[in-house]
């Protein structure tokens, strides 16, 4: 049985494995998201394929997506697998009481022999504890193979509403931390500083467990310290809000979790990673209305560290996609968002990338798995500053391919006076399948060389079609862009606008602002619509959801920043 319609609030859920073995096969199928704008998975029921093919002697491992929120003690299915690259006939095993079926037949107990292209599902009962877990381990002729676990559902008691600070019950996060049920929701006291703490217990879809600044005071909660300041360790579906985490010396925020939602939020000042999401066991992460800033770089002997930088774990969280909206990430090291998840959603945001930071958006792909199939990505109706000499990065950063499609649309890209006629503001690296830029405006600062043309692309890619797939239309760039036999414009690209504004009230690097002194230099050009066939991503993003601060916004409260509807009709570039 199918469970309820999810609500567009609560990411991909995994507590029942008919929608997963929908989900999964949607996203194995097709390079297009199996969300509806972003959060809402649809229904399809076919075995998903993996290949167990040898790659350099070993055998490519997988798991079987987790099932979360299991009524206690219950048998739970897991999804389907289709097995390949089976040379010949195989030994399946798997511990912790696991059944097997093959091919559809009854479940029984392993051993079970397989061949090439045979279908298989486990079932596994779940712990009779509320919240434990219970994970069975495949073996393929004594090699590991994969893993399947289930989850009790977290619901020993009914929710409560836990106070938390100075003079409340409760004075630390620790206190309560290891006591929450699903639908727990607590109030931390403004004006006051919290320990760092880690959450380790899980709410379910319907009923997330919240973490919220309470009413009064003036302060948002400060959660301060440690070497991670907060860390969601299989603390599924949470809703922060609210609050401020600063000074870890490793991480700010590290998400190893499903269906995370942080909002109205500000994370700084920590050493290393500010949003850490790690490779495996991680889902679903939205970021709205959230502050970034103070973190990144590269420590001495260190590998770079980011603002934002989140995976997602391919198999056992399926799907699963990273959105970040209305959010205001400035003053960091390393790159401003980069990604590494089955899906990114980025839109509408204010990213500003100083002469310390790197590129604006960086978008990859696994590390921990081959990225099979390539993954998906959204950038829509962003402010981007470069005020050093990196744009954007797509395709990968050597270390693991993203092979997929990306939309660029409906952003304003500015340039620094770093952007010389060679410096690419879009770079295309590793692997990529299909990029489709629309609707973008990119202009150079007001002190910058505006005699100068800029270079859009720069293609240092392997395109898995074999062949480049870039597509471009109505976007405004300087004028002396134009030259496609100097690299500066793709030949791909139709319905190019030139001009020497693009009609902007101020472009001053210390204070931009998007107000439309010559509306007639943006007003005229035509909108295209979303692309299409290759290129099509899957549910884009048409129109902005909200309105965006028309000047840079200034350090502190995000929300009135953001307030107001959208302006229309819409225009190309940020407006």
């Amino acid at each position: 049985m199918l469970p309820p319609r999810l609500r567009r609030t609560y990411h991909l859920t995994l507590t029942t494995l008919g929608t997963v073995a929908a989900v999964l096969a949607a996203s194995l199928c097709s390079a297009q998201s199996v969300y509806h704008n972003g959060f809402e998975p649809t229904a399809a029921s076919t075995c998903v394929e993996k290949s167990i093919r040898r790659v350099g002697g070993d055998r490519l491992g997988f798991a079987f997506p987790t099932a979360n929120g299991a009524v206690p003690g219950s048998s739970v299915d897991s999804t389907c697998i289709r097995l390949t690259g089976i040379e010949s006939s195989v030994n399946f095993t798997a511990n912790r009481g696991a059944l097997v079926s093959v091919n559809g037949g009854p479940f029984q107990s392993p051993p079970v022999s397989l061949v090439e292209n045979d279908e298989v599902r486990l079932r596994l009962t779940a712990p009779t504890i509320a919240d434990a877990e219970e994970t069975s381990f495949v073996q393929i002729d004594g090699e590991f193979l994969a893993d399947f676990t289930v989850r009790a559902a977290n619901q020993a008691r009914a929710p409560q509403v836990f106070e938390v600070g100075p003079g409340k019950p409760f004075r630390e996060l620790g206190e309560i931390a290891n006591q929450l049920v699903a639908g727990d929701v607590v109030e931390l006291s403004r004006d006051a500083v919290y320990q760092p703490v880690e959450f380790r217990r899980a709410g379910l879809p319907h009923a997330p467990i919240t973490l919220r600044a309470a009413e009064g005071g003036i302060a948002r909660p400060l959660i301060q310290g440690g070497s991670t300041t907060v860390s969601l360790r299989g603390a599924h579906h949470y809703r922060l809000q609210g609050i401020e985490i600063t000074g870890g010396s490793q991480i700010c925020l590290r998400h190893e979790a499903n269906d995370t939602w942080l909002e109205r939020s500000h994370v700084y000042g920590c050493e290393r990673h500010g949003i850490l999401g790690a490779d495996l066991y991680t889902g679903s992460l939205k970021i709205t209305a959230t502050e970034v800033n103070d973190v990144g770089g590269q420590p001495p002997g260190e590998n770079l560290k980011h603002p934002i930088y989140v995976a997602t774990d391919r198999d056992r969280y399926p799907g699963s996609v990273l959105r970040v909206e209305r959010s205001h990430i400035h003053d960091f090291g390393g790159n401003g968002i980069k990604s590494r998840a089955e899906r990114a959603e980025i839109h509408q945001n204010w990213i500003i990338a100083s002469s310390r930071g790197i590129y604006s958006i960086e978008l990859n792909g696994y590390e921990e798995y081959l990225t099979e199939p390539g993954l998906t990505a959204d950038v829509f109706g962003n402010v981007l500053e470069h005020h050093h000499v990196f744009g954007l990065r797509m395709g990968g950063d050597g270390t693991g391919a993203h092979r997929g499609r990306v939309r660029i649309a409906h952003n304003t890209i500015l340039q620094g006076s770093g952007f010389t006629q060679f410096t690419p503001v879009l770079r295309f690296f590793h692997e990529l399948e299909a990029v489709s830029v629309r609707n973008n405006v990119f202009a150079r600062f007001a002190d910058s060389a505006a005699n100068l043309p800029l270079r859009l692309v720069r293609d240092d890619a392997t395109w898995t079609q074999g062949a480049r797939l870039l597509d471009g239309e109505s976007n405004w760039v300087p004028n002396g862009s134009d030259s496609i036999a100097a690299g500066y414009l793709p030949a791909e690209w139709n319905g190019t606008t030139f001009g020497t504004t693009p009609g902007y009230a101020d472009l001053d690097p210390q204070g931009v602002s998007l107000s439309m002194l010559f509306p007639a230099e943006i007003v005229g050009i035509p909108v295209a619509p979303a692309a299409t066939g290759a290129f099509d991503i899957g549910n884009p993003l048409q129109q902005p959801e909200f309105g965006i601060p028309r000047a840079r916004p200034q350090p502190g409260n995000l929300i009135p920043q953001w307030a107001g509807p959208p302006q229309t009709p819409i225009l190309i570039g940020v407006h």
